[in-house]
């Protein structure tokens, strides 16, 4: 009577090579600790698990294919990563895959899950959670608040350094009615100096300009900014990116070239997809990537006109 039963609701023999799919994802209850924090949503198709799994150490994976069974560690022994470029999921999973949250990482699931640069073979259709229910209004809330910022913020970036001559200018004070005349300010027109550029007097300190943007063309604020900096006194050797640029007064040693080079740890563009081995009922896995590294380098030679490059 109990085997007969067992059979009906899919839970006999037959679970010796897999659940029925009418059933989706069958949640482990003898290996729950592979599971993350997440939301189970019973869809007409099946279970499914909005959330991440800890199908491999010290990260957080994400299902790929919508009902199809647990991603347990033991299925993915030896599996090698493919890369996939898909810069906004990869800031997403890079920026978030730590949290403890619930809705936070049923957020990323379904992100994971909906992004249609990865390759999908779902059993059960993929939604956000908006469309799940009242269980899933804190996902929603996350969903909609990493989405916006993964576009605003997903790479690839740029980093810029400049380094430019501090100009020594006067300051003026505005004359009334009456005009300069012949004094220090007399306009002078020599036709002899025509191949000569003006050249505006200098203070002697440079001026060191750091900024970060994504792929958007926004400014990345809050990264922390290595900095190597050589020609120059008492310069600093780290900054952190701000909404503008992040300028500097630099006084140099001596007439001569002053370096510098800036370089920051930022999300990758890319996720690690996963496939079981033997097996093609467990669904594959996206993990992040691991982060990149940007530089730049910018130059001035101050031994007599300066020249300015940048890298």
């Amino acid at each position: 009577m109990v085997l007969a039963l067992a059979s009906l609701i899919g839970f006999g023999p037959a679970m010796a090579q897999g659940p029925p799919a009418s059933l989706g994802e069958v949640p482990m209850l003898k290996a729950s600790e592979a599971y993350g924090p997440g939301i189970w949503h019973h869809a007409p198709q099946g279970k499914t698990w909005y959330g991440s799994y800890r199908t491999f150490k010290g990260t957080q994976a994400y299902c790929i294919d919508a009902g199809k069974q647990s991603p347990l560690p033991k299925y993915f022994t030896g599996a090698k990563p493919e890369k996939i470029t898909t810069a906004q999921t990869a800031w997403a999973l890079h920026e978030y895959s730590g949290s403890k949250s619930a809705d936070v990482q049923a957020a990323l699931s379904a992100l994971a899950r909906l992004d249609e640069t990865i390759p999908h073979d779902h059993k059960v259709p993929p939604q956000k959670p908006g469309d799940l229910g009242k269980k899933f209004k804190g996902a929603a809330k996350q969903f909609s608040k990493i989405s916006a910022e993964s576009k605003k913020l997903a790479g690839p970036y740029t980093l810029d350094v400049t380094l430019t001559p501090v100009l020594d200018m006067p300051v003026l004070e505005p004359y009334g009615k009456d005009a300069p005349g012949d004094g220090d300010f007399a306009r002078v027109d020599d036709d002899k100096d025509e191949n000569k550029k003006a050249q505006l007097p200098t203070t002697g300190d440079l001026s060191l300009s750091v900024s970060l943007t994504s792929a958007s063309g926004n400014a990345v604020p809050g990264v922390p900014i290595k900095l190597d900096v050589s020609g120059s006194t008492d310069a600093p050797t780290s900054l952190n990116s701000e909404a503008e640029p992040v300028v500097t007064v630099l006084k140099p040693e001596a007439p001569g070239t002053v370096t510098a080079k800036a370089s920051a740890t930022l999300a990758p563009e890319t996720v690690l997809l996963y496939e079981p081995q033997k097996t093609k009922q467990v669904q594959r896995v996206s993990t992040p990537d691991e982060p990149v590294e940007v530089s730049a380098k910018a130059k001035i030679d101050l031994v007599s006109q300066p020249r300015v490059s940048t890298e």
